[in-house]
């Protein structure tokens, strides 16, 4: 069939080549017959033997991006052989750069992934894209269908995306404050009872806090601040763990509630991000202040399970996983690392 698509190619060339020139031809020859004497790429040669207008769809690539390396990318062909016409159509108007970074992004999604998305997601990507996010952001399905669904609204907002989706979470905030902000906060976690004794002592032995008065107030908090017994886990010296707090708000100098890197890497591109983290309505915020800690010696802290919280008719369900530092004396100062729009 390759053989078959050489030929053609050939002969498509000159049909299109008239008053192009020959060095023009000849690089967009010598890149297809590169990709298609290469192995691999075979979601892209299916494509290209089985569409009438498979040449077509690549010149336009081939013109619209400036490096040959980028040109017969794997992710970028691959991408390109399984999205929509409409889509494809649409990516050739955008610059070298963000064809490149556009199917690398979207260059390991399945056919039926791409299916699921609108044909209008390249749009979507683009706005997203020249607001600064990042890959995960780009290419989250969720955040490409908000985005979709107000592509004209978006474009004429002052300040453009990022303002548009500051503006629309303070509403949201602003609309639960107002309803539930001045009720209490419960945490529905567990009773001082559910947890055994021995568990309690090294809580207790692994705490700063020499009050005892205080202390009992603390691991009562930490106790029904999780849905599950905290487990002791050892971190070592240079291990970090981060928090988020309000934009412009401080790290407390005695929080005990922290996440490890991977659990954050785990629950920040969700759509029910303060819903995951159990937070206060007072703690709800259009963005966040991320902060990290690191270990200044080795030591233990303990690990449970989020519970649901209730505050007024306003609930969370929890389910993250929660790091509890019960002496920050073995943890450096925070370091404010970025601030976050979920």
């Amino acid at each position: 069939m390759y053989s078959k698509i050489k030929i053609y190619s050939l002969f498509l060339l000159l049909l299109l080549g008239i008053g192009q020139s020959n060095a023009q031809q000849g690089c967009w020859l010598d890149d297809l017959t590169t990709i298609l004497q290469s192995p691999g790429n075979s979601e892209f040669k299916s494509f290209i033997g089985a569409h009438d207008n498979g040449f077509m769809k690549f010149r336009a690539l081939h013109e619209a991006v400036g490096s040959r390396t980028a040109r017969t990318n794997t992710n970028v062909l691959r991408f390109y052989a399984g999205v929509a016409d409409e889509v494809k159509d649409k990516i050739t108007t955008f610059t070298h750069r963000q064809i490149v970074d556009f199917t690398n992004d979207f260059g390991n999604f399945s056919a039926t992934q791409l299916r699921n998305l609108d044909n209008n997601f390249s749009e979507a990507w683009e706005i997203i894209y020249e607001a600064g996010f990042n890959a995960s952001k780009r290419t989250n399905p969720r955040e490409l269908r908000l985005v979709g669904e107000h592509l004209d609204e978006i474009r004429n907002f002052r300040g453009g995306y990022h303002s548009w989706k500051i503006s629309r979470r303070e509403s949201w905030i602003n609309e639960l404050q107002n309803s539930f902000g001045q009720r209490d906060f419960v945490p529905q976690g567990l009773s001082r009872s559910d947890v055994p004794d021995v568990v309690l002592d090294n809580m207790n032995r692994t705490s700063n806090i020499n009050d005892p008065i205080v202390l009992e107030r603390i691991m009562n908090e930490l106790i029904q601040s999780g849905s599950r017994i905290p487990v002791r886990k050892s971190f070592q010296r240079g291990d970090e763990l981060y928090k988020i707090v309000p934009k412009g708000s401080r790290v407390t100098e005695y929080t005990p509630f922290w996440f490890t890197k991977s659990e954050w890497d785990s629950v920040k591109d969700l759509p029910d991000l303060e819903q995951r983290l159990g937070l206060p309505l007072g703690s709800h915020a259009a963005e966040y202040d991320l902060y990290r800690i690191t270990a200044n010696r080795n030591g233990d802290y303990f690990e449970s399970i989020i519970a649901s919280t209730i505050q007024g008719g306003y609930r969370t369900t929890g389910g993250a996983k929660q790091t509890l530092v019960l002496d920050r004396g073995h943890w450096n100062q925070p370091i404010k690392i970025e601030t976050f729009l979920p």
